[in-house]
């Protein structure tokens, strides 16, 4: 992730912040967490074309974002991002292996 930039679309950041709590502004820091892990989004919510990413991190709590790296440009473009699930933040933490599947360190 290092050298690149945070890009994100302000309707969709209003959007997130209204549903979610959480603005991109704080979900881009979750980049510098350097214990962040991160895997390929499979799940039936990505119906894009587009490569997409989920990872977890911590600003203060764990975050759950999804991102996708647009090559030419060199930039990471936040989708959504929100508060971690109770499942999420034990594979954040390494405590259930059964929910760790998947997850990798991220770069």
């Amino acid at each position: 992730m290092e050298g690149r930039k945070i890009v994100w679309d302000q309707d969709k950041a209003a959007e997130n912040l209204k549903k979610h709590h959480v603005s991109f502004d704080t979900a881009a820091l979750v980049f510098l967490d350097p214990s962040r892990i991160e895997r390929r989004d499979d799940s039936e919510n990505n119906t894009s074309a587009e490569d997409r990413w989920q990872t977890l991190g911590v600003v203060g709590k764990v975050f759950f974002v999804v991102y996708t790296e647009c090559v030419n440009e060199a930039e990471t473009r936040i989708i959504t991002a929100r508060a971690a699930s109770k499942a999420e933040k034990r594979s954040y933490y390494g405590n259930d292996e059964r929910n760790i599947k998947g997850w990798t360190k991220a770069d």
